[in-house]
């Protein structure tokens, strides 16, 4: 089944995730890249986390993620500072080895309609992870709905090879650009051709 692609505002948001292994640190580290807020409960931490990263050090409960009132547990990481769960998570990513404990999390997220990735389990998530290129805020997703991840890597390196460099200052340049302009001329018709002028000149400078 093929997902529809989405583009969605994390920043400030509240990201939950349960495990502390390799794939939860990457997890971590790319939810943070779009400026998310990560919490990490975990009761082994296997390895090393983002120093932004609030880590829980214990094994995951409803209450994270149902958020009654608040945990008083110490966050031991980086931040330094408590979590509270009195915040729902905007969306939760499960990456434990246990299954019995990726399905209660799915549950409990899609009972209370949480957007949430169970890793390497399809059938447990109402979203799944592209592969991603980025460069500032232009951003390029790739997926494969789940089946081939290597079909999905062997697009992104083509698509990497397409991308004109410095693609990202180009389109702050031409956000700047319509800024101006969408105050200045008043056609459309106008506006459009600016637009096209500017982005040739833009792509083909040295």
């Amino acid at each position: 089944m093929a997902y529809f692609p989405i583009m969605v505002d994390l920043e400030g948001k509240k990201v939950l995730i349960i495990g502390g292994g390799e794939t939860a640190a990457r997890k971590a580290e790319m939810m943070l890249e779009f400026g998310a807020r990560v919490t990490v409960v975990t009761k082994e931490l296997r390895a090393a986390m983002p120093e932004a990263v609030n880590v829980i050090n214990r094994a995951f409960r409803p209450e994270d993620i149902s958020c009654p009132g608040t945990g008083d547990d110490t966050a031991a990481g980086d931040t330094g500072a408590e979590e509270t769960f009195g915040e729902e998570p905007f969306l939760i990513i499960a990456a434990t080895d246990d299954r019995k404990v990726n399905e209660e999390v799915a549950r409990l997220a899609m009972e209370r309609h949480i957007p949430i990735n169970v890793v390497d389990d399809e059938p447990l998530c109402s979203f799944t992870f592209p592969a991603v290129i980025r460069d500032r805020d232009v951003v390029v997703s790739v997926s494969s709905g789940g089946k081939s991840p290597l079909v999905t890597q062997h697009v992104k390196k083509q698509l990497l090879a397409a991308m004109p460099p410095h693609i990202g200052e180009i389109n702050d340049e031409m956000g700047e650009l319509r800024k101006r302009i969408r105050e200045t001329v008043p056609g459309q018709k106008e506006r459009k051709q600016i637009y096209k002028e500017e982005l040739e000149r833009l792509l083909n400078r040295e």
